[in-house]
């Protein structure tokens, strides 16, 4: 009898009531729709903080406002995963010291290394090497031979690993009392334009946006130094503080190989000549 009452009963509806229900009908495909699309249901648990270092693929304006590398390629993982980003700028070597101690969730620019492992999760983005950078002049015609020679004052970011050669580079410069060690990019980019320091090794990258500040991309030059070798740079996730929800997440985000090809569009777009040496693309 209940089925002959819903078959053989009509109702009419006033023209208000049935505006309604298209509406709503519209509004949950829209929701159904956003719901199927991938990252839709994997959003983070709350917002995530990224310990990151003004001169690493990033600037600051004058309102603290960020820009570069960086805050470009997370505007683009929030839009597809919905997580929320929030930056805490420090120098380098303090933000190492927070995501030692699980103060921030994620820090960027990195390579892996052993001890790192210990804090976090590495997700590789690009390959990259160390490279040695001097003004391209006369006065420095051979770069390596300048270097091995110790002919050059030579300025390092507190902080940044290379791996092993790298670390004994430095104790040869230190024992020649050519090093200088400083808090960030941007410093040795003055020092160097200034005549303060002749050359720093790093990978390229990291200085290009200083460089452009000072206009210096086009009196800078990258040298490869053989015996530094080729790794990978990226993403520590911290495996203390990150919960395994939003850490799946943003483990799969970094690995899906649509987001890796926007990072390199990304990288490439800053890149001057000068710098492109010290980085390939991962895929």
């Amino acid at each position: 009898m209940e089925q002959d009452l819903r078959s053989n009963t009509t109702m009419t509806l006033p023209s208000t009531a049935v505006g309604l229900i298209r509406r709503t009908a519209t509004t949950l495909g829209v929701v159904g729709s956003l719901l199927a699309t991938p990252w839709a249901s994997a959003a983070c648990t709350r917002p995530i903080v990224i310990a990151a270092s003004p001169g690493l693929n990033l600037e600051l304006d004058k309102d603290n406002r960020p820009s570069g590398l960086v805050p470009d390629f997370f505007q683009y993982l929030q839009a597809r995963t919905g997580c929320q980003f929030t930056y805490l700028y420090v120098p380098h070597a303090r933000a190492l010291r927070m995501f030692e101690e699980a103060q921030v969730d994620l820090i960027s620019s990195l390579v892996q290394t052993p001890e790192r492992d210990r804090w976090g999760r590495f997700v590789p983005v690009a390959h990259i090497r160390a490279s040695l950078i001097t003004l391209a002049n006369e006065k420095i015609q051979d770069p390596l031979f300048a270097l091995e020679n110790g002919d050059l004052r030579v300025d390092a970011v507190r902080g940044f690993n290379y791996g092993p050669a790298y670390q004994a580079l430095l104790t040869k410069l230190r024992a020649m009392n050519k090093l200088q060690e400083v808090t960030d990019a941007a410093t040795v980019i003055r020092k160097i334009k200034l005549g303060r320091t002749d050359a720093t090794i790093m990978v390229a990258s990291i200085l290009v946006n200083a460089a452009s500040e000072n206009q210096m991309n086009d009196v800078l030059r990258g040298t490869v130094v053989p015996n530094l070798p080729v790794s990978g740079t990226g993403f520590y996730l911290s495996t203390k503080r990150l919960d395994p929800e939003s850490l799946a997440t943003l483990h799969a985000a970094f690995q899906n190989k649509v987001h890796l090809a926007y990072f390199w569009q990304l990288l490439k777009a800053r890149m001057p000549a000068w710098a492109l040496s010290s980085v390939e693309s991962i895929q």
